[in-house]
């Protein structure tokens, strides 16, 4: 219903007044104290703003019969771009007095487009006669500046974030560089503590063999003697010894055997090292045939009843594998409880990746707060004058188990018996 003379004119306020209101709705929402994510204008109000503010212009466009743009009777020739103006001026007076834009390249160049936006509409509302004339094209090229001066901040603006992103990223780059040269520093040191300690460790283990090797000679030589010795004093002049004499020799003999298997026992235990050379396929079950042919005289003695159900076969060293359900069984022979018959039952349990052997007994026992001390070096919980023995034979499982990759464990209920658990790696 309108005519092209009324409709270009209200076509440049709607577009002009669309502008202004989003461009005071920035400056108010910049100037509220909240935090930035509550304060920004999100991409669905945008949309829905621009959808609605279209439609409503199209809709009065389309529908209502505009009247004329331009009244040569008053000052500003066209009053409806008054609004716009105001709405421009009150958005550049609410961004100076922000401040914001002497710190921000966007914030300035649109301070700059506000400007220019201002002296477009003063021109254009003030001057232009006419569609054409030369305010009206004055005032076209003025606008095209000011979105030219918004184009221009972003542009600059997004620069300036990529180099500040860029800096701010090789600082990273350069913090992380650092931290990692340090850890690598750091791993230096430790893998330098750790050869030194290696070193050490061997030569400890090469120390302990010395030992072994001095104990096995050495301590072993004057041991023989003095129980030499003492066996021709009980052969050859017992009848001349009164009854303290003959005690004190017997004394002496005691002490010098249970030296010798203390010495013995503590040799055992230092040569037991995780050597996988000496690894080959054991049979645990002629293990266990010939471990309790080693012991018929204890088993039979005891009257114990020994079960066993069918055994592995794994990658191990024979001769510890021997020695460990040697001490096992012996330990529970040992420790048998004195109102019934011994039985010891022993199988194997399932678990992957290792072999579980399970020795079980109906002994004394022990309480349940010793189960660790009893596979320490010297750790007795009786007195020698109740068992005899040395204290090493569990500390020998438990460091046979460990050179296999493995663990040993036990539990009890005093007064009904014990079972031990040995774990094995199993190696492929």
């Amino acid at each position: 219903p309108s005519d092209l003379s009324s409709l270009a004119p209200w076509s440049w306020v709607a577009s002009r007044l669309f502008l202004s209101i989003f461009m005071l709705l920035c400056c108010f929402t910049s100037r509220t104290e909240v935090s930035y994510e509550n304060r920004r204008i999100t991409e669905k109000f945008v949309y829905l703003g621009t959808a609605l503010f279209t439609f409503a212009c199209f809709g009065i466009i389309a529908l209502v019969p505009l009247p004329a743009a331009y009244n040569p009777d008053i000052f500003f020739h066209r009053p409806a771009e008054f609004i716009p103006a105001v709405i421009f001026l009150v958005s550049l007076i609410l961004l100076l007095r922000n401040g914001h834009w002497k710190q921000f390249y966007f914030e300035h160049w649109l301070v700059l487009s506000l400007i220019v936006a201002f002296i477009s509409q003063a021109v254009f509302m003030s001057h232009s006669a006419q569609l054409f004339d030369y305010s009206f094209d004055l005032a076209h090229l003025l606008k095209k500046a000011g979105y030219i001066c918004v184009l221009t901040g972003l542009l600059i603006s997004m620069y300036m974030t990529f180099k500040t992103e860029e800096k701010n990223s090789f600082r990273a780059v350069s913090q992380a560089n650092m931290a990692l040269e340090a850890e690598l520093a750091m791993r230096s040191r430790i893998e330098a503590r750790l050869v030194k300690r290696e070193k050490e460790l061997l030569r400890s283990n090469q120390e302990l063999e010395q030992f072994a090797y001095i104990a096995s000679h050495d301590l072993q030589e004057p041991l023989r003697k003095i129980q030499s010795f003492g066996d021709r004093l009980q052969s050859h002049y017992a009848e001349a010894l009164d009854e303290r004499g003959c005690d004190y020799l017997q004394r002496m003999r005691s002490a010098a055997g249970r030296m010798s298997t203390l010495i013995n026992d503590l040799l055992a235990f230092s040569r037991i090292k995780a050597n996988t050379g000496n690894h080959s396929h054991v049979d645990l079950n002629e293990v266990l045939k010939g471990v309790l042919s080693d012991l018929d005289w204890q088993i039979e003695e005891a009257r114990a009843l020994v079960n066993s159900q069918s055994l592995p076969s794994l990658q191990a060293d024979g001769i510890q594998m021997r020695q460990l359900l040697q001490n096992l069984i012996g330990n529970s022979i040992k420790y048998r409880s004195p109102d019934r018959l011994p039985q010891i039952d022993i199988d194997c349990l399932n678990e992957p990746g290792y072999c579980v052997i399970r020795v079980k007994d109906n002994g004394i026992g022990f309480e349940p707060q010793y189960a660790q001390q009893i596979f320490e070096v010297f750790q007795r919980l009786h007195s020698r004058n109740e068992y005899d023995g040395t204290g090493v034979g569990l500390s020998v499982v438990r460091r046979i188990a460990e050179a296999h990759g493995g663990t040993a464990e036990a539990s009890s209920i005093p007064g009904e018996g014990s079972v031990f658990i040995v774990k094995l790696k199993l190696k492929t």
